[in-house]
Formats: C-alpha cells, structure tokens, sequence
C-alpha cells in the first residue's frame, strides 16, 4: 500500500526528501490552486502537470493522486467566472488523463452567490448536471468526489455522498474521504463507509476539531482513529495512505525531514 503526502510544490528536491522520509508516493496538488493554468493553451497545461509527474517519479515515487482546480469559491463573483472554473476542472481532469494518474479529486460546488445559497434543490441539482460534465472528461483517470467542511458544505456526510453518487450515476464516480472534513461534522469513519462503503478510493488524512478545518497532525484534534483504523481494514481500503495536515509546512531546516519521517510513522501505523 502506498504512503503518500500531499504535495504543493513538486520541486526536485521536496521529492527527494519525500523519498528520503520513506514515502512511496506523492499526491499533486499544486494544481488545486492555480485554476488560471487550465485556461492556457493544452501544451501548457501538459507541460505543468507533467513536470511535477517527472519530478516525481524521477525521485522514486508513485503518484496517488491529482486534485483538481477548487471549485466555485468566493472568487468567482460572476456566471463567467463560474464557468470558467469549471472549464478549468475540466481541462485538469483531460489533461490528468494523458499522464496516467489514477485518482483526480474534485470539491462539490457551492455557489459564491447569496440568493442562490438560499435554494439548496438548486444547489444540489447544479452539483448532480455539473459533475456529470466533469467525468465525461475522464477518459484515463477516475474522478474522486472529497466530503467537506462547515455548514455551507455540500457533501458533509456519508448520506450525503451516497446521495449524490446515486443521482449522478456515472460508475467512474468514486470517493475520496477526508478525515478532518468527517472531524469538523463530529462524525466518525465508520459512519461514513457504512453509506459509500467500498467506493472511498482516496483518502486526505488529517485532524480537526468540530466546526473548524484545521489540518492538524494526526492526534491533535479530536477525530476518532481506532474507529477509522479499524474501518480501513473492515473495508479491505486499498488506496494510498495519504496525509494532508499543515504539520510539515511550519516545520524548518534541518528538522523538517524529521518532521517528514515522523508523519510517515504515523501513517504506516493505519496498516499495521
């Protein structure tokens, strides 16, 4: 099973240390952050996907997974600029498609616009119509959808998810679960599996308390993790083993490949 970390930055030498650290896989996510590079020409797009996968695999790591440009968020203020994101996630998912990554994770939407807030059938619909756009451009990749945070989140629960994944219906919808989103909701991971089961594909593991998405390190907050250790091997999970806390980003110097080591540590201990 791969142990992977989230990567902002897959520069050569953070994934020469990842490899150091013991790591055996890397999820890219310098591309959830710069939608604008997925409104430039393919060539463009190709090129900046495909260094961070050279970086990686030149370092001797697999690739667990891509996340996608965020979805609609505060900044985009207009129809346009919605669309815009959207067309952003999709030229991500294409071109995540050419480079065999096999995991693309994707937020649910939440429009950035009050009136429309207020009318949750709406919200929702726009979430079933927009995701299926989406996987249409899968071709090579499996589009993962991730739970969220705080009260204006879609997806919040398992409920939730399995709702959306029966009135999407494409089968190349799958789940990526996120521990500190789960923590936010005060619920547990065995909640969650027991309404999407076998689908949760991908994981974001990380701590937090209730009502506040905080990345912590595992152990800092209050998310129950004999319950989700337990739940992954219940469910015979087979996907990498990824952390997605801050823990390593406050981490300085010569120190931060022990703080790497460490974090790697604590993630193994969920497949022993």
């Amino acid at each position: 099973m791969l142990i992977s970390r989230t990567c902002f930055g897959a520069d050569k030498e953070y994934c020469k240390m990842l490899f150091d650290a013991g790591y055996t896989a890397v999820d890219i996510n310098d591309t959830s952050h710069k939608p604008e590079i997925f409104l430039q020409s393919e060539d463009e797009q190709f090129q900046f996907v495909k260094n961070a996968v050279d970086n990686i695999k030149n370092a001797g790591l697999a690739i667990g997974q891509c996340h996608a440009p965020h979805s609609i968020s505060l900044w985009c203020s207009t129809p346009k600029e919605v669309e815009q994101r959207i067309v952003a996630i999709e030229n991500c998912v294409k071109t995540v498609s050419k480079l065999d990554i096999p995991y693309t994770v994707i937020h649910p939407f939440v429009f950035a616009f009050n009136n429309e807030a207020e009318n949750p059938e709406k919200l929702w619909q726009f979430n079933i119509d927009t995701i299926r756009r989406i996987c249409k451009c899968a071709t090579n990749t499996t589009i993962c959808l991730e739970n969220m945070p705080g009260t204006a989140g879609v997806i919040r629960t398992g409920e939730d998810m399995a709702r959306m994944l029966s009135d999407v219906g494409d089968p190349n919808l799958m789940v990526c679960l996120d521990t500190g989103h789960l923590a936010c909701q005060s619920s547990t991971a065995t909640d969650f599996f027991a309404a999407v089961g076998d689908r949760v594909k991908t994981l974001h593991i990380h701590d937090s308390i209730p009502g506040q998405d905080l990345h912590l390190l595992v152990g800092e907050g209050r998310f129950d993790w004999e319950d989700f250790k337990t739940v992954l091997k219940e469910y015979n999970y087979q996907g990498s083993i990824n952390s997605e806390s801050n823990f390593v980003y406050n981490v300085k110097g010569e120190l931060r490949l022990e703080g790497q080591i460490l974090e790697r540590k604590i993630l193994e201990g969920f497949v022993k």
